[in-house]
């Protein structure tokens, strides 16, 4: 009936209607039914329910591709398929740093699975975990530093402003936010933070590898903002220290993680040896070794 249905042009849910089956049981019944496509004759279109005319033919469907004009550039791709898995890249044509990207959240994504654990050496305390729910344990007014690394894609920007009002009430009066940035959209970050914290100052991380291209601006990015806000009153306890640094290109678990020398510069220049620092994660982070950060710095 099924079959007859169909070589009449009606939809699978017009069959499943007339059948009183679900509509994919009727594809699946077809489908097992017109295996040699020799033997039955299927119309090209069928009409809709709604009474608009649609192929009947199912489109095959498509495998990631990742057009690529380098070694290079084949290299990446490859690396990026493997990490992501097949699972996480969309069936079509999509760019490398599409195909990065989602790498790089499979592996933060993998990361955040394992049970973070909070380290103390001494008198010095980090704190990990999710940036909403660990929050809710956190007492307030108890974190000295806040240091940090939000996603820079537009989608990520309203982090900026949770993050803010989070700091707002964790950290201790006088107490610091250090957090990495990309560049295109600083002043929307600005105008977030500045709801609820202070500006300091704005140190930088210099690439000295290779240099990113905005496509957006058509300029080769060769720097990182680390932003710094205060919860006031501001408490100059550190020494003076450089505002820039290049940690090279080591990375300890995968291409995507930020390199930890350049992480230990600022815990050390910010941090006290009886500090309590909180490294938020929550789905919007990337990812740090924060374990070897932290037995860098007392």
């Amino acid at each position: 009936m099924a079959l007859r249905l169909r070589q009449k042009g009606q939809s699978y849910r017009q069959i499943a209607d007339a059948l009183g089956v679900s509509h994919p049981h009727v594809q699946n019944m077809i489908e097992k039914a017109t295996g040699n496509e020799n033997t039955v004759d299927l119309p090209d279109v069928i009409i809709g329910k709604d009474g608009k005319k649609r192929s009947a033919k199912v489109k095959p469907k498509m495998t990631p591709a990742i057009p690529a004009n380098t070694v290079r550039e084949i290299q990446r791709a490859t690396e990026a398929c493997n990490i992501a898995g097949a699972d996480n890249l969309p069936n079509k044509v999509i760019s490398l740093k599409s195909a990065e990207q989602a790498a790089c959240k499979k592996i933060n994504d993998d990361l955040r699975k394992n049970e973070y654990q909070d380290l103390t050496i001494g008198q010095a305390k980090l704190l990990l975990g999710d940036f909403r729910s660990r929050c809710m344990e956190i007492e307030d007014s108890s974190i000295d530093v806040v240091f940090t690394d939000p996603l820079y894609e537009k989608d990520a920007l309203p982090i900026w402003r949770d993050l803010g009002e989070m700091c707002a009430r964790k950290l201790k009066p006088g107490g610091i936010l250090m957090a990495y940035s990309g560049v295109l959209y600083l002043p929307e970050i600005h105008e977030m933070l500045k709801e609820h914290l202070t500006y300091l100052w704005t140190a930088a991380i210099y690439h000295s590898g290779h240099t990113k291209l905005v496509r957006a601006v058509q300029i080769q990015q060769n720097w990182k903002p680390v932003l710094i806000y205060f919860k006031p009153p501001l408490k100059k306890y550190w020494r003076p220290f450089l505002d820039m640094v290049s940690g090279g290109q080591e990375k300890e678990h995968h291409p995507y993680e930020q390199s930890v020398a350049e992480a230990i510069h600022y815990i050390q220049a910010m941090c006290l040896p009886n500090s309590t620092i909180f490294r938020p994660d929550g789905g919007l982070c990337n990812h740090f070794n924060c374990r070897t950060i932290f037995k860098s710095w007392p």
